[in-house]
């Protein structure tokens, strides 16, 4: 997947190299659902040219562990990217603070509802009609 412009300055210089090598980690394949890259398969009757991409499980591009880092087909990807988590579209990296990778969604969720309870415990203005 392209790096979108606005989070581009986040990514390391060799964001290339450690691509390529998560993905030959990988075997060139989907490390969620296996698809091979490369390959075309079948989705809503139309071929679709499997690529493969390098996602990031904490949403953080400064992150580039290998444990942080998943070789995913492009449908893997997106999913995990619009994950109900992922709640900060404009600030990305915000969600580090979230946990969410596939191995911790309990604590991510965990997490997020305390966020959303503390929220709730915080005063709020008396509201005028």
């Amino acid at each position: 997947m392209p790096i979108d412009p606005r989070w581009a300055a986040l990514y390391p210089d060799d964001w290339k190299d450690i691509s390529l090598r998560i993905r030959a980690q990988a075997n060139q394949q989907c490390q969620w659902c296996g698809a091979p890259n490369g390959s075309t398969v079948q989705r809503h009757d139309k071929d679709v040219v499997i690529v493969l991409t390098v996602a990031h499980l904490n949403h953080d591009p400064r992150d580039c562990s290998d444990d942080n880092l998943r070789a995913l087909c492009q449908r893997c990807h997106i999913t995990y990217d619009r994950a109900p988590l992922r709640l900060l579209d404009d600030a990305p990296c915000a969600l580090n603070s979230l946990m969410v990778n596939a191995r911790s969604f309990e604590l991510a969720h965990h997490r997020t509802t305390t966020i959303f309870l503390n929220m709730l415990r915080t005063p709020t203005p008396p509201h005028f009609f």
